[in-house]
Parts: structure tokens; C-alpha cells; sequence
């Protein structure tokens, strides 16, 4: 998909990249330069571990937005169709 930058250095993600990367206002991504291409990756999600009953599980350390149930069933197709 082609996207321009403006004098800012602002660079507009596409809706259908940010629907299927799960990417809202505010997220925060990782900016590299690998092999001559600019790549934009969503930052980890910081996770403390914490003791649930009889297991041990990841908390993120700050407020998470929910994934919209569009694209968990779009992520769960393509994973069916073996993409």
C-alpha cells in the first residue's frame, strides 16, 4: 500500500494495516533501519509475573486495548488456512 510522509516526518499507516496489526491511537512502535527498509514494529508489552492459583502468568504492567473481535476472527482464519 503506498503512504506518503509530511513535512514532519509523519508517515499515515493504512486502516486496513493498523485493523490487522491491531494498532490504535496512541500505540507505540519500534522504528529500524534493516536491509535499506524502514520497519514498524509495536513496541513489547511490558508483563510483570504474577502467581495465579497453581500457575504462573504474564500481567502487562500498564492498561492494554482490547483487540477488536474483527480481528481476532481474521487473525484466526488466516491461521486455519495455514498462513
Amino acid at each position: 500500500m503506498k503512504t506518503t510522509m509530511d513535512a514532519n516526518g509523519r508517515v499515515l499507516i493504512p486502516g486496513e494495516i493498523r485493523r490487522r496489526a491491531a494498532l490504535s491511537r496512541g500505540s507505540q512502535l519500534e522504528a529500524t533501519w534493516e536491509d535499506g527498509k524502514i520497519v514498524l514494529q509495536p513496541r513489547p508489552i511490558e508483563l510483570r509475573v504474577v502467581k495465579r492459583g497453581r500457575f504462573f502468568v504474564g500481567e502487562p504492567t500498564a492498561r492494554v486495548p482490547k483487540m477488536p473481535a474483527s480481528v481476532v476472527d481474521g487473525e484466526l482464519d488466516d491461521l486455519r488456512r495455514g498462513r
